[in-house]
């Protein structure tokens, strides 16, 4: 984030509960995989503007690397109704979040396939995160609902 003016003032926001208003350019790490929503408030002569974006860690340098869960969503974009797959039959629990990383369902699932339908959510970019209880592997991706 940047203004032109050198003395405007920022104040970052991480979606963790750390904050930091060292200026326009921070190196922030995560201690934890997640989605997180991470804003900057620049002030400037009074005014202020807010940006944020939505950050997804899928790896953290202080846990242990699992290789990530491969797993596939078809048809992407959706109207609604898709199909999870994955490569064995383990059970599986799953998530299905926001932009803003709230959870808008969740649910659990055994076998190689699994049909959900989140069609009674609005159109927009979601994010599905699958963990599979056997391996401890977990898989993020995104789903486009149209």
């Amino acid at each position: 984030a940047s203004s032109n003016d050198p003395n405007a003032m920022y104040a970052w926001d991480f979606g963790d509960l750390t904050t930091d208003s060292s200026g326009p350019v921070v190196i922030h790490s995560y201690t934890a995989p997640g989605i997180y929503y991470v804003t900057v408030v620049i002030y400037n002569n009074g005014c202020s503007i807010t940006i944020s974006q939505t950050v997804v860690v899928q790896l953290s340098t202080d846990i242990l690397w699992i290789a990530p869960l491969y797993f596939g969503i078809t048809p992407n974009p959706s109207c609604g109704q898709i199909m999870l797959s994955t490569r064995n039959g383990h059970d599986k629990t799953f998530g299905i979040y926001t932009v803003t990383g709230e959870l808008i369902y969740s649910g659990t699932f055994n076998g190689n396939s699994f049909r959900l339908d989140i069609s009674d959510n609005p159109p927009g970019v979601y994010f599905i995160r699958v963990k599979d209880e056997a391996s401890s592997q977990t898989g993020i991706k995104k789903i486009v609902l149209q």
